[in-house]
């Protein structure tokens, strides 16, 4: 056995008053490729970033080949040893790749920067050793995704780390991308470099790695060595020993086909095609890769598709922008929420805004004093009325998630685009929204929920599409619908 490098000892970590971390007991040895897998929000980015000094106000004691550190700072974790490849690294798009892999390095030599000739002949030198040749003057602006990550990949070896850590690296990398990631992986490991990769590919996992721990709701599930289990028993330890199946949603009549894409491509889609009916709650789940928020912002008129045709009620439509959507009958609640509300304006200026961007009368337009009516209205009903003269930047997630589900309230819709819809709510809060999803679904809206939480997935779909890289991997109908069950395509 290699002598251990690293250990971590009762780490627990907080942010906003949550513990998303807790009582963590971790090591790595020297020259070991050491998987963590988990589901969306376990913990396991969190982890890295606490390695590698880039997370701070951590409880609990590091050890470092032995020696008790702190890691106060991403500069401190690399001056030890420990850099990180973060899933998709910061760039600046007219730089060239050899000065975004050597900028501002400072050298033992008098001189502070490197001349540029030195920096692209040793650029050159560093791309071939990994196998990824690029001309060292192209600018970071012309690369495609998977190449950033590899010159993330190449400016952190410039650093000559002990320990490499890799979050989540391969996500949007094409398959070959993938097999000279894992290659450059293990030549680093011959070189008795430690390298944690957190990863959802758990067949490659399995195949790499010497160990893989499993991270549950900020703890620990389990850590397994490689080929002592089967593949489904670390599925079991990511799920919990307990499948649960949820509260499954009652039996309700589904219409007529409300929505059908055929061959849908778009920046990460590739040829999806698939259809929902009228009252039908689908979901959609996959990596952050996979293009499920893309579609979203595709079927609301926010994005372009490249090729494909969408049919809405039957007829051939292209949406053309957000205000084609509302007029068809589409209502959507993006991730990131501030998108559509006014920080500095009010709650109840903002939900008058959008109540007259989405509620018109049969000349086209609604009245500013019948929008704010409906707003004082809809505050009552909410008991938030205490909030309507608050700006947006004095209330919280619950009351901003509110304005945003408000917008659509009285609206007949025939379609729901609902992204991530719970993110960041408390339980109270999450489960009216959930109630509300069920209640447009009984009053026929077809909506699509686009999530990466399993018990809602579950609990609410009828149906559940999983996407990975762009593609279907499968779909999971009511009667075969379980966490074990989205997980496994996930993952596998």
């Amino acid at each position: 056995m290699n002598r251990e490098i690293l250990r971590l000892q009762s780490i627990t970590q907080r942010l906003y008053g949550n513990k998303v971390l807790s009582n963590i007991y971790f090591n790595l040895y020297e020259g070991e490729i050491h998987g963590i897998i988990g589901i969306n929000g376990a913990g396991k980015s969190t982890l890295a970033r606490v390695i590698a000094g880039w997370q701070q106000g951590y409880e609990g004691t590091i050890f470092l080949e032995n020696q008790k550190v702190r890691l106060a700072s991403a500069e401190m974790a690399m001056h030890m040893g420990i850099a990180m490849v973060p899933q998709d690294p910061d760039t600046i798009s007219t730089m060239s790749i050899a000065e975004y892999i050597f900028t501002l390095r400072k050298e033992a030599s008098k001189r502070v920067l490197l001349r540029r000739r030195e920096m692209e002949g040793r650029t050159i030198k560093l791309l071939e050793e990994m196998g990824y040749p690029l001309p060292p003057g192209r600018t970071m602006g012309e690369l495609t995704r998977s190449q950033k990550k590899f010159m993330s990949i190449a400016k952190t070896l410039t650093y000559n780390p002990k320990i490499l850590i890799f979050d989540d690296t391969e996500i949007g990398m094409e398959p070959e991308d993938v097999n000279l990631f894992w290659g450059i992986i293990k030549k680093q490991c011959l070189k008795g470099i430690s390298c944690i990769v957190i990863s959802q590919n758990l067949p490659r996992l399995s195949a790499e790695c010497g160990r893989i721990t499993v991270l549950r709701g900020g703890r620990i599930a389990g850590t397994v060595k490689n080929g002592s289990c089967p593949e489904a028993h670390i599925m079991n330890l990511v799920l919990g020993t307990k499948d649960r199946e949820g509260d499954k949603i009652s039996e309700i009549h589904l219409g007529r086909e409300i929505l059908r894409l055929e061959d849908i491509r778009g920046i990460y889609l590739k040829k999806v095609s698939f259809s929902i009916a009228q009252g039908e709650i689908l979901g959609l789940t996959g990596a952050d890769d996979a293009g499920k928020e893309e579609l979203g912002d595709i079927l609301y008129g926010c994005k372009k598709y490249r090729s494909g045709s969408l049919y809405f009620c039957g007829q051939p439509v292209t949406v053309k922008d957000s205000h084609e959507a509302v007029r068809m009958g589409i209502g959507f609640i993006p991730e990131e929420r501030n998108r559509l509300l006014l920080e500095n304006q009010t709650v109840k200026d903002n939900l008058t805004f959008l109540q007259m961007q989405t509620a018109k009368n049969r000349f086209g337009y609604l009245k500013p004093s019948i929008a704010g009516y409906l707003a004082r209205d809809w505050c009552e009903k909410e008991n938030i009325s205490e909030f309507a003269k608050n700006t947006l930047n004095e209330v919280g997630g619950n009351i901003r998630q509110k304005l945003l589900l408000g917008r659509w309230q009285d609206k007949t819709l025939k379609l729901l685009l609902l992204n991530h819809p719970t993110n960041g709510l408390e339980q109270k809060e999450r489960r009216k929204t959930l109630e509300r999803i069920l209640e447009y679904s009984k009053n026929g809206t077809a909506v699509l929920l686009i999530t990466n939480d399993l018990q809602e997935l579950v609990s609410l779909c009828h149906r559940v599409i999983v996407l990975k890289k762009g593609e279907i991997s499968g779909e999971i109908y009511k009667e075969e619908l379980s966490e074990m069950a989205v997980t496994k395509l996930k993952l596998m």
